[in-house]
């Protein structure tokens, strides 16, 4: 391969990352719901393909450039016939690539596809991003400081949707939850150089302590920007329940300041596809729910609504309240229905976030804890029509299901 020179680089060509995975030990390549979130240490598979501009060929070699730092070298000349057919390319023009992340820091890193062409040149055609969390690290403190550290921790969040979760609203177990702050050493004038998550058993995840954080420096009057930290957990790691944990600092000689800071957050779970071998049952639903919409002016509706509901297209639709399954205890699976009228089958059904501890103001309280669930439709990706609204809780087991009908909803522009 010739080596890689970025002031060759003349352009761009087309091409794309098709699959960034991970390879995690078990038979074969487990697809993972978050791929581009790696376990530090795991080996990244990265696949894609790439033409030469000049032949709309395959490309003399390709070039995957790590952190527009690390050239490396994939393997070329395998058969995509799905490429050929949709942009009447060469067969041969796909590449793949395996990449060892022990040596590589955790926090994001970015890769670029560059596929060298027959004219010399090296042409760029590709652009994306991974991330790498450690967990159960065994991490080595050098002493305790006899000063504290400014410490700020936000509201946990799920790293795929970045939205928080505070607590009483549950994280799915095969999410990623997100814990982003600021530290501030008032004697040294900048941040600490790890922070370390611990939970009740000991385990602990670590994460990067220098990332450039404008307002918490703004804040603090500080000369470094570098005060902000991240780390990445595995929910799924947890089990299902209450977890708690605290965090803790450490300078650069591996020393641990004397203060922490606490956290916690509900896992329950992972997300599941709603059964379609499902039966419908007949058993009553207990439940109590209401819908909001219109943005700045909310209008609330108690379900189930007797009378058509109209809702303009540019509103958010949210759907909360809580609901017991056929055994009377906390649905653990809840389901959201929009189905056009025309159709039999419903369209758009969408998992809530169920089994949560935050009571919804405004409804009777639920006879039990954890029965509450919560959903939000982004009404601009539905079109406007007549839809029927249906509340669904499954069962345990997943065999049976039922379904309880809330409302009609005309969309309108």
């Amino acid at each position: 391969m010739r080596v890689f020179n970025p002031s060759a680089v003349a352009g761009k060509t087309l091409g794309e990352f098709d699959s960034i995975d991970y390879i995690d030990g078990l038979p074969g390549l487990v697809a993972h719901p978050q791929p581009t979130v790696v376990p530090h240490g795991a080996l990244l598979l990265v696949s894609g393909w790439t033409v030469d501009p000049v032949t709309n060929g395959p490309p003399r070699a390709v070039c995957i450039l790590l952190d527009r730092a690390i050239p490396l070298q994939a393997r070329t000349g395998i058969a995509r016939g799905d490429i050929m057919l949709k942009h009447n390319t060469d067969e041969f023009v796909g590449y793949q690539l395996v990449i060892s992340t022990s040596q590589l820091g955790i926090g994001p890193h970015e890769l670029r596809a560059h596929a060298l062409s027959a004219d010399g040149h090296w042409y760029e055609s590709a652009l994306a991003g991974f991330r790498l969390y450690r967990h159960h690290l065994a991490v080595n403190v050098n002493g305790t400081l006899t000063h504290t550290i400014r410490m700020s921790l936000e509201v946990p969040r799920d790293l795929a949707t970045g939205l928080p979760i505070p607590l009483g609203t549950p994280i799915h177990a095969d999410r990623w939850v997100a814990l982003r702050g600021w530290t501030f050493d008032e004697r040294l004038g900048t941040g600490a150089n790890t922070i370390v998550a611990s939970d009740e058993s000991g385990r602990t995840w670590s994460g990067p302590a220098n990332i450039e954080d404008p307002v918490a420096r703004e804040l603090l009057s500080a000369r470094d920007v570098r005060l902000g930290f991240e780390i990445v957990i595995p929910a799924a790691v947890f089990g299902r329940g209450r977890r708690q944990l605290h965090l803790t600092a450490l300078d650069a000689s591996g020393r641990q300041y004397p203060n922490r800071i606490e956290v916690a957050f509900d896992v329950i779970a992972a997300e599941r596809p709603f059964p379609l071998t499902a039966r419908i049952s007949r058993s009553p639903l207990p439940f109590a729910a209401r819908l909001r919409h219109g943005g700045d002016t909310q209008t609330e509706v108690p379900l189930p609504a007797s009378d058509p509901i109209t809702v303009l297209s540019r509103d958010e639709l949210v759907i909360e309240g809580w609901a017991l399954d056929e055994n009377a205890v906390a649905a653990d699976e809840v389901f959201i229905e929009l189905t056009p009228m025309w159709l039999d089958l419903p369209s758009r059904r969408r998992a809530a976030a169920s089994a949560r501890e935050r009571p919804v103001e405004g409804l009777p309280t639920a006879p039990v804890d954890n029965a509450w669930f919560h959903i939000a439709f982004n009404m601009p990706a539905v079109p406007d029509a007549v839809y029927a609204l249906a509340l669904v809780v499954v069962q345990p087991g997943r065999r049976s299901y039922s379904r309880v009908p809330l409302a009609t909803l005309l969309i309108a522009s």
